[in-house]
């Protein structure tokens, strides 16, 4: 049978065009798995930052509340050594996604250890976040195409591409959506409420503004602050209502149209009201009380309608996204966009989209002021959720100017080139601004926080503590206020150092007697508070005994400092192989009778790093007969974890092992000296003092 011409050239142009379909369908969905691939990597490399350090406040807090709420917690708390609750917080009526989230992935831990840190919660919280804020990741994609949708299929591929890439790689959004904080899992309804609201009124389905209200108290539930996420809802209900109703007068109209949605009206409102009710007079939920809430009762109006504030919020958060330039370009492009198509019958978004948002964004920004302004800290995690909504209609008018400035341009052979042009020119500058700030970040992250360095050191140096460290109450530098707090610095050590915070500590009493009366041991300072306390602190800080020094590391700008509050008893300038420093010791007695207990601290320095692993001996031995030894000790000269070869600071006064040796019951009375010496583990090698002696002697007496 003879096929016409024309039907053979009908049948190619379509396969033509399914072939093109079919390419143009893999490389969107390609594109779009390379951002999922992106921001798991992202999230993942950045997880951890300066992990197993706390440095945010709220997530241990929140850590806090759950484990403070939950029936079934663990005994752990005493193997920590701290368990402390900050007393200004009310835990109650916090929202309560947190708890419903947060304590089955406790549960999991500690299925998984015997007595986790609070770390472990934190860390696996915080990949909860990171699954959470992918998931965002991806709503925004479908989020961006939905908007775009009817300008066709390559702009509504790129409308969700680009708010995807952004939501992928902005170095603020990675940062909060990588903490164990609620807000990653308020960020997926966001998207979700847009969607399904835009749905309702593109489709005229009242069940995607239930599915929006449903959403919207989800939200709610999980950060109280949401209210504004039940606007767009609300805007799709009103529209859905003015289309079912009739008459001339748009009140009457808006009225009957009220009444033929009844039945769905009735679903929302009892969802509302059993969901409303549960959280007030079940969770109690106004009987939470922060500085939020408290700013909220007592200026949260004033605030809400300040301009300035509602601008700082507004802009911070859009310069930390897709930067001020590129938003206002694209919005005045976009505008320019729509009019340009409209006028030549080419395709074009609906206008009631961004309309519609406009509210939600003016709620939003009005609410996040009444409690909060941001620059650029964590607390960006507010405007964050708003920001989704911003980024859908950044993405909605790139995808109009794909229409617009290609036919505006009337060449045709250079309008798929344009078109990409659009595309990298919007996306390009985000893209590797925010890859160099991620990846600089990312390194900055390999290096270890203040608070880590000095508490290995401490746990490391100090595995015997003499005493309690004191810490100024009123230190400016805060975090070192924090160090040894398990539950607020994430300390992991083995040492439960106890530690107290005494206001205006170098008034209240002086080294020694802190020592003598108060069982404290050491003193912990930063320079900067050492130079803010002026001569006075000085003075005081003078009379101590610097063990070490810490510069300024990752989390500090200015040195901190270790100090034990008296020197050792004796001092001395024992030099061992040229090198190593008997520079004092701690010698509880040197007259003993038989029986005794004879108790020995060395200090030691080190010039230059020892090469070998060195052992301590100790002799108790008759002045006359020194071969006579009637009682002796060897073993490492510090903690077992300082051995010799890890003194690397000439600067630092090692704290050694505390001695102690007991003396024979029948030793006979006399002179009798304490011999100290080091030696070589493997060869058994002496080193020698300066005079060929191969060790220190210190004279006691038996009596």
């Amino acid at each position: 049978m003879d096929i016409p011409a024309a039907k053979l050239h009908n049948n190619s142009d379509s396969d033509t065009q399914s072939r093109t379909l079919h390419r143009g369908t893999l490389l969107t969905l390609a594109a779009y798995a390379l951002v999922v691939v992106l921001a798991v990597a992202w999230r993942l490399i950045l997880v951890e930052g300066y992990h197993p350090v706390i440095r945010n406040h709220d997530e241990f807090f929140r850590f806090l509340n759950t484990m403070r709420i939950r029936h079934d917690m663990p005994q752990i708390a005493e193997q920590w050594g701290v368990f402390q609750f900050n007393p200004n917080y009310s835990y109650d009526g916090f929202p309560p996604v947190q708890m419903w989230v947060h304590a089955p992935v406790q549960r999991m831990v500690e299925a998984r250890q015997a007595f986790p840190l609070p770390p472990d919660y934190i860390l696996a919280a915080r990949f909860t976040s990171v699954v959470a804020s992918i998931f965002t990741g991806i709503l925004t994609a479908w989020m961006g195409w939905y908007m775009a949708r009817p300008l066709g299929r390559f702009p509504a591929a790129v409308a969700g591409f680009a708010a995807s890439l952004v939501w992928t790689v902005s170095p603020i959004i990675l940062h909060v959506g990588n903490l164990a904080l609620i807000d990653p899992l308020l960020y997926p309804y966001i998207p979700l409420i847009l969607i399904a609201s835009i749905y309702a009124i593109r489709q005229n389905a009242p069940v995607g503004v239930l599915l929006g209200l449903i959403f919207a108290i989800a939200a709610i539930y999980t950060k109280y602050i949401m209210p504004y996420a039940l606007i767009p809802p609300a805007i799709a209900t009103a529209v859905l209502a003015y289309r079912r109703g009739t008459g001339n007068n748009p009140a009457v109209v808006f009225l009957r149209g009220l009444v033929a949605l009844w039945p769905w009206l009735a679903v929302m409102g009892a969802v509302s009201v059993a969901s409303l009710y549960w959280l007030i007079f079940v969770h109690d939920m106004f009987a939470m009380s922060n500085r939020e809430t408290h700013m909220l009762y007592e200026s949260g109006l004033m605030n809400a309608l300040s301009p300035s504030r509602n601008w700082i919020n507004f802009s911070a958060i859009i310069a930390q996204t897709t930067g001020l330039v590129n938003y206002a370009a694209v919005v005045v492009l976009g505008i320019w966009s729509y009019r340009y198509s409209r006028k030549n019958g080419l395709p074009v978004f609906e206008w009631w989209v961004p309309v519609m948002l406009v509210p939600f964004f003016i709620v939003a920004f009005m609410l996040i002021s009444s409690v909060v302004v941001n620059t650029g800290t964590s607390r960006m995690r507010y405007p964050i959720a708003p920001m989704v909504g911003l980024l859908g209609v950044w993405a909605l008018f790139i995808g109009q100017m794909l229409i617009a400035v290609p036919h505006w341009w009337g060449n045709r052979r250079g309008q798929g080139a344009l078109r990409w042009a659009i595309v990298a020119a919007a996306l390009l500058p985000i893209f590797t601004y925010s890859t160099y700030q991620n990846t600089t970040q990312a390194i900055a992250y390999t290096e270890r926080f203040r608070e880590q360095v000095v508490w290995e050191w401490t746990d490391a140096t100090l595995p015997d503590p003499e005493g309690t460290i004191l810490i100024d109450l009123n230190a400016q530098d805060k975090w070192v206020k924090f160090v040894w707090d398990r539950t607020v610095s994430g300390y992991t050590g083995v040492t439960p150092f106890e530690f107290a915070h005494v206001p205006d500590s170098v008034t209240e009493a002086t080294p020694a007697a802190y020592w003598n009366d108060a069982g404290v041991a050491y003193y912990y300072i930063s320079q900067f508070d050492i130079d803010a306390g002026g001569a006075e602190t000085q003075q005081f800080v003078d009379e101590l005994t610097l063990l070490k020094s810490f510069p300024p590391l990752p989390g500090a700008l200015y040195d901190t400092h270790f100090y034990r509050m008296v020197p050792p008893q004796v001092t001395s300038d024992a030099l061992y192989n040229g090198n190593i420093t008997l520079a004092g010791y701690d010698l509880n007695t040197d007259t003993l009778t038989g029986g005794d207990v004879l108790a020995l601290r060395p200090f030691w320095q080190a010039a230059t790093v020892p090469a070998d692993n060195y052992s301590m001996f100790v002799h108790v031995r008759r002045a006359d007969a020194p071969t006579e030894i009637i009682a002796q000790f060897d073993g490492p000269p510090a903690s077992d974890a300082r051995i010799t070869p890890t003194w690397d600071d000439p600067d630092e006064l090692i704290v050694g092992r505390e001695v102690q040796v007991a003396l024979p019951v029948d030793a006979e009375p006399g002179d009798y000296e304490v011999f100290v010496g080091l030696y070589d583990f493997e060869t058994l090698a002496r080193l020698t003092l300066d005079d060929g002696a191969d060790g220190f002697v210190i004279p006691i007496t038996v009596e």
